[in-house]
């Protein structure tokens, strides 16, 4: 009987093992492959945010976010000034265009009028539940531009259109999705990367299996208080 509920609760730890797996990418870019990108305020001429979609194919929790940032994106003013923007910008993450919830904000600091450079920022310590669906990547800024990279294939998710909106259009600027639109000819998808684990509904097997061994181990039970009880008798 011993044997047997040893066996079972083998049965049970392996059942679990099926329901979570280890920290990896759940979708993005190669993000040693950025170049380009779409360009972010300011510029009257092209003055943008912009965002990613994509769509996981199970349960997610999501614990880093990476994007890769260039810029500055215009340089304006005479040599030396320093151009014309911060290199702030934004990130969100959210189930429609235009209401995300802030990730975090940072900075790349760039030359004064030098050449273009990118950064690899990563936003970590995110506990971010997630559904099967389908999400948007934002990411607003100020004089920058979000790079380009090649997709990644994972098991995971996978990458949509991008999308942008000019904020300074009215009424709503970029708070509503209608205000948002995909160019019709989107390249590659933004530079990013999503790490996370995730806990897909296990397999019918693995349910049978778990009831088995939660079976196993209340019949040992039953039989051990069966056995105290004729003692006693």
């Amino acid at each position: 009987m011993r044997l047997f509920a040893r066996f079972m609760a083998i049965a049970i730890v392996l059942a679990a093992s099926t329901v979570t797996r280890a920290d990896s990418i759940l979708v993005g870019t190669d993000l040693t492959t950025s170049s380009g990108g779409s360009g972010l305020c300011p510029d009257s001429s092209d003055c943008e945010e912009v965002a990613q979609q994509f769509t996981f194919l199970s349960p997610v929790v999501i614990d880093q976010i990476k994007v890769a940032i260039g810029g500055p994106n215009r340089t304006f003013g005479p040599p030396g000034s320093g151009g014309f923007g911060s290199g702030t910008f934004d990130v969100a993450l959210g189930s429609q265009l235009g209401t995300g919830i802030g990730i975090g904000t940072s900075t790349l600091t760039y030359p004064v009028n030098g050449p273009a450079v990118t950064q690899i920022f990563d936003f970590t310590g995110l506990k971010i539940a997630l559904a099967p669906g389908t999400y948007y990547l934002e990411v607003s800024g100020d004089n920058l531009q979000w790079t380009f990279a090649e997709p990644l294939t994972t098991s995971t998710g996978t990458i949509g259109s991008i999308f942008s909106c000019d904020p300074t259009v009215p009424p709503f600027g970029c708070s509503s999705s209608s205000s948002w639109q995909s160019p019709s000819t989107p390249g590659n998808p933004y530079a990013f990367e999503i790490d996370g684990t995730t806990t897909p509904v296990p397999e019918p097997s693995s349910w049978l299996l778990l009831g088995a061994g939660a079976l196993g181990l209340f019949c040992v039970n039953r039989a051990k208080r069966d056995g105290l009880s004729s003692k006693v008798m």
